[in-house]
């Protein structure tokens, strides 16, 4: 009868400590430190979980999303800020205080919106308004760690995807936020595709908010055209025919004209837009 007890406390042990471990797991790989942690730990509920890592912007800004906004360290003025879209909320001089996003307090310095990578001024683009994200919501990101000295190493590489690729988990719940962000009037999961401005097959971050929006299937061209720009630009930079940094440019300015030039056979140029 002892050793009956014995191998069933001996069960539940072993059953246990992995779900533990996954649990203690899971959290080192998201977590605020530094003045992140001091901010969220002024507003736990407001500011909420992290949901990313700290994302290196290269204007000098350090990003970190959360279940309702996104935490910046901004270079301009060195605060820490968070807003959730409407309200930001800074540790101050005198404490925790907010304000409309639209106003700044007489302390903050430079205000100016820090730049994002979208489209040159003046660019007219060829596809309609549905091919493209809001760039207020998705700006695009790239993961620093891919230059174009490690391309065969990294998004050239056969498994490079498969390892990078955010979970399927992960991928749906953002869907179903953004939709709702985006305020589309089909709230269809299925009608989108969860897809990456700048896709992860060049150089994209895999899981920054920042980087993602339910592109719709319809009308054309839509998720499924772009998924085909997205491999002929990877093949081509891997192929040496174009640079990391154009091909992502090239997207950049207009997926939809790269889209009409490969499918008309005028692939010569792409990177040269």
């Amino acid at each position: 009868m002892r050793r009956s007890n014995f191998l069933i406390l001996a069960a539940i042990l072993i059953s246990v400590v992995p779900l533990r471990a996954s649990a203690q797991q899971v959290a080192r790989s998201c977590q605020f430190i530094r003045d992140f942690k001091r901010l969220h730990d002024l507003a736990p509920e407001t500011i909420g979980n992290c949901i990313s890592r700290r994302l290196f912007q290269p204007n000098g800004d350090v990003l970190q999303y959360t279940a309702n906004g996104v935490i910046v360290r901004r270079k301009a003025d060195n605060w820490t800020a968070f807003t959730d879209g409407r309200q930001t909320f800074i540790n101050g001089p005198r404490g925790l205080v907010s304000r409309p996003n639209g106003e700044r307090f007489p302390w903050e310095h430079s205000a100016e919106p820090s730049p994002r990578p979208e489209a040159p001024e003046g660019t007219v683009r060829l596809g309609p308004a549905s091919a493209y994200p809001n760039s207020a919501l998705t700006p695009g990101a790239t993961d620093p760690r891919v230059k174009q000295r490690n391309v065969k190493r990294t998004i050239c590489s056969d498994d490079y995807l498969a390892k990078a690729r955010p979970s399927d988990s992960y991928v749906e719940r953002l869907k179903a936020r953004q939709i709702g962000r985006y305020k589309y009037p089909d709230a269809t999961p299925s009608a989108y595709e969860e897809d990456h401005l700048v896709p992860i097959e060049l150089g994209g971050d895999p899981d920054a908010p920042s980087n993602m929006w339910p592109q719709a299937y319809s009308p054309a061209p839509g998720a499924s055209e772009k998924d085909r720009v997205e491999a002929y630009l990877h093949d081509e930079v891997c192929a040496g025919h174009m640079t990391l940094a154009a091909a992502q440019q090239a997207l950049l300015n207009d997926w939809v004209a790269v889209y009409q030039k490969i499918s008309t056979g005028e692939q010569g140029d792409v990177g040269a837009s």
